[in-house]
């Protein structure tokens, strides 16, 4: 269901030129013109604004994406070249805890042995980890990625990764900022998801800022659309979301937010630029999946951000897996 609607979301509004680049193994990299939707606004005078803000828009000046299913991806900011591996999940399926009786989760395009591991390696500068669960902890994919690339964790998730020897681990907590690829970016934690009690430490959300750019992008990231909103708000404008935009329910508890709290996040972060994380867009099987549902229509987002005065944001749909598209900013 949520592929037909991504399939959809695609297809309608404006259009928007990405370049693509395929990291399938046994082929060379496939280079290609992407069109893919740009959202509109319902009034006239804020459709104008937008209109005219796009038209100055550079891709020089963007970011450029690269999903690999689940909540993995890779960014490289244009200006500076630094790239980033964000909750890498590239080999093998996904379970929690080695428990795959209660779940396992395969990708749809992806599929093991597909993607060139080893090329996704050698494009990348830092590792970026969000929480220390394995869908953004993926040991199976931290095992086998070389062990010199520098790792930025959220501290549970550098305490899990510690026995498998990387070099360079730094963990970095809420409202804190630790600079990376050799002073070119700048990360700062936000609290994000509480996927505990409620007495828990909140895990991370993350702002990844170029310094050192004529007019540095910046791109906010966070896993479940569950943030302190305090936190959120203390780092300023974005450029660039990367959220879920639907609901994942397990027994009617909401485990991902994307539905009940987009349009409160985008009026904090007020981004130029939506790129909505599908990651639930997943086959899955195993004993929670029984009681795990999703909620939220994708191909009416546009509508629903305009209806919240939101339609000033651009909704860019992510290419398909393993494919990089650039947003211009």
């Amino acid at each position: 269901m949520m592929q037909r609607q991504a399939a959809q979301a695609r297809r309608s509004g404006g259009a928007a030129q990405r370049v693509g680049a395929a990291r399938v193994a046994g082929s060379a990299p496939v280079r290609r013109a992407l069109v893919a939707a740009r959202g509109s606004s319902s009034g006239q005078p804020a459709q104008a604004a937008a209109a005219s803000d796009r038209a100055q828009r550079s891709f020089h000046e963007g970011v450029t994406l690269t999903s690999y299913e689940g909540n993995s991806f890779g960014v490289k900011f244009n200006q500076t070249g630094c790239r980033v591996l964000v909750d890498p999940w590239l080999v093998s399926d996904l379970s929690f805890f080695n428990q795959a009786w209660a779940y396992i989760g395969r990708k749809r395009v992806l599929v093991p042995g597909r993607l060139n591991v080893d090329e996704v390696a050698s494009e990348t500068d830092v590792i970026l980890l969000s929480q220390y669960l394995d869908d953004h902890t993926h040991m199976p994919t931290l095992e086998r990625l070389p062990k010199n690339i520098p790792v930025i964790a959220q501290p549970e998730a550098a305490a899990r990764i510690a026995p498998l020897g990387f070099t360079d681990v730094r963990t970095v907590a809420p409202g804190a900022s630790i600079d990376a690829c050799g002073g070119r970016l700048r990360v700062t934690a936000t609290a994000g998801a509480l996927v505990g009690p409620p007495w828990s430490t909140r895990q991370n959300g993350y702002v990844l800022q170029e310094l050192g750019a004529a007019r540095p992008a910046r791109l906010y990231y966070e896993p479940h659309c569950d943030f302190d909103e305090s936190s959120v708000a203390s780092v300023g404008r974005v450029d660039v979301v990367v959220s879920p935009v639907l609901d994942v329910l397990l027994g009617g508890y909401p485990l991902v937010k994307g539905g009940q709290e987009l349009t409160k996040l985008l009026r904090l972060l007020r981004p130029s630029v939506l790129v909505p994380l599908l990651n639930a867009d997943l086959d899955q099987e195993g004993g929670l999946t029984a009681l795990m549902s999703t909620r939220g229509d994708l191909a009416a987002l546009r509508d629903t951000l305009a209806a919240a005065g939101l339609g000033e944001v651009d909704v860019d749909m992510p290419a398909p897996p393993g494919e990089a598209f650039a947003i211009a900013l």
